[in-house]
């Protein structure tokens, strides 16, 4: 029955949503795989190896500081023109962008213009792309009802997609035998399929929901204003799960392939290989949990029954609803375990018991069951907190953010923390796991009485 109601998502309309996402990550993916190469083309020979690693980085981060602005931009028109003209218009820069950084001459043949000309392309990159993940998933869940976790969980199934084919080009790229202009190919024809997107999204229809609000005169003139006013815990809730995924997926997997290789740990070739099956794995438990609880939803609940003494163990409790004597699992609590999968696989990444391929692969199942129980289950999650009037600006805004301070930073965050030891580094991820996932568990009313009493100190202060 699930795999029915899948299938009958694999349309056009699917193809025309999600391919800003798969090429938003797969250009990511490469971005991060390849640093070391965009830091020899970009940046002078003449700083040391590390600090032009660094430089790199600094470059990736800057497209994820622009991504506020954008959020913001299309946020509002998402709310208020439509979800339809908010994807378009974003996939117009996204592709501009992308050519561009294809198209930049190196450092050696135009001197510092090179570098200023892919921090600009990157800045137009984070503002046009800021809306793709979570506009896709809103316009998927909002037209397809029936099927709310597979529908939403749908963009987050390709942006693994994206980062599994980044992945691939980038080994390719890697081998020694390519030439080196090679990385420059994908990063055109990437480009290129963002004006195909466009020729494709042009025959999109509005999203139901949309259409409704509008028939209604239901319009929000100021979703910012609607949101900070009304939702404050709504807004906690997105920025704390977005910044804990930004900081997982930047740090576990782009980085994450940085660090071993430049301390000699794993061979270049095997690290990008090993990331690249953590997320071939990632696609796979993101379509088995939204499979699971769609069924669930449906009533083909998966029990299990409790012993005398009404005792469960740690795991069971997280994914579950206790009702006597069975126990149903559903999204919420499918979403919590990932997020403390997430703190096991930030310590097996790490400080694996030995640097072979066993634990290695051992590791990479873990980051991919973390990654794929969040992925299949936030989307739906953060789409019921906000109300359709403004669920675009507050998932696309409050997201960009989170990402912009956590996300974008997180490689140079955990290239400092690491030159201290890297057990911070796993805190760091462990900290912002634990955050995101104490707050699941908030009630909209406990965050709604810290807003009163934060408004009551502000009020007092200025008397």
């Amino acid at each position: 029955m699930v795999t029915m109601k899948f299938n009958r998502l694999l349309n056009q309309q699917t193809v025309a949503i999600c391919i800003g996402t798969f090429l938003e990550w797969g250009e990511f993916t490469l971005f991060g795989y390849l640093i070391d190469k965009i830091a020899a083309v970009f940046y002078p020979i003449t700083l040391n190896h590390n600090l032009s690693i660094m430089a790199a980085f600094a470059t990736f981060a800057v497209s994820y500081i622009a991504r506020p602005l954008g959020g913001f931009i299309f946020g509002i028109i998402g709310d208020t023109i439509g979800r339809k003209p908010a994807m378009y218009y974003s996939l117009i820069g996204m592709g501009i962008a992308t050519t561009t950084i294809g198209l930049i001459p190196a450092y050696g043949d135009i001197g510092i213009l090179s570098p200023l000309l892919l921090i600009i392309a990157r800045i137009i990159q984070g503002i046009s792309i800021s809306s793709e993940l979570c506009g896709g998933a809103i316009y998927l869940f909002e037209n397809n009802p029936q099927t709310p976790y597979l529908s939403s969980s749908l963009n987050g199934i390709v942006a693994a997609c994206g980062m599994f084919g980044g992945a691939i080009i980038a080994v390719i790229i890697s081998l020694p035998y390519m030439p080196s202009w090679s990385w420059r190919i994908p990063f055109i024809i990437g480009g290129a399929a963002c004006f195909w997107g466009l020729y494709i999204r042009s025959k999109l229809s509005e999203s139901d929901i949309f259409l409704n609000i509008k028939l209604h005169d239901k319009l929000v003139a100021h979703p910012i204003r609607e949101l900070i006013k009304h939702h404050l815990p709504a807004v906690i809730k997105t920025f704390c799960i977005a910044a804990f995924i930004g900081i997982y997926i930047y740090i576990c997997n782009i980085w994450w392939i940085s660090h071993v290789t430049q301390n000699n740990l794993v061979d270049k070739i095997d690290a990008k290989a090993y990331s690249t099956l953590g997320q071939g794995l990632m696609i796979i438990f993101t379509l088995t949990f939204a499979s699971l609880t769609e069924y669930a939803k449906a009533g083909k609940s998966f029990t299990h029954t409790i012993n005398n003494s009404g005792k469960t163990n740690l795991i069971t409790n997280l994914i579950i609803n206790k009702n006597k004597t069975k126990m149903i699992i559903n999204g919420i609590g499918i979403l919590r375990l990932g997020l403390f999968c997430s703190i096991l696989a930030a310590y097996l990444l790490f400080m694996p018991i030995a640097w072979t391929a066993p634990y290695l692969i051992m590791a990479e199942i873990m980051y991919a069951l973390g990654n794929g129980a969040v992925s299949a289950t936030v989307f739906k999650y953060l789409s019921d907190i906000f109300p359709p009037s403004i669920r675009y600006t507050g998932q696309s805004f409050i997201w960009s953010i989170a990402v912009a301070i956590f996300g974008g930073s997180a490689p140079l965050v955990a290239q400092t923390l690491s030159r201290i030891n890297i057990k911070y580094v796993i805190i760091y991820i462990a900290s912002s796991a634990m955050l995101a996932f104490m707050i699941t568990f908030w009630k909209n009313h406990v965050l709604s009485n810290l807003k009163l009493k934060v408004e009551y100190c502000y009020k007092c202060t200025k008397k």
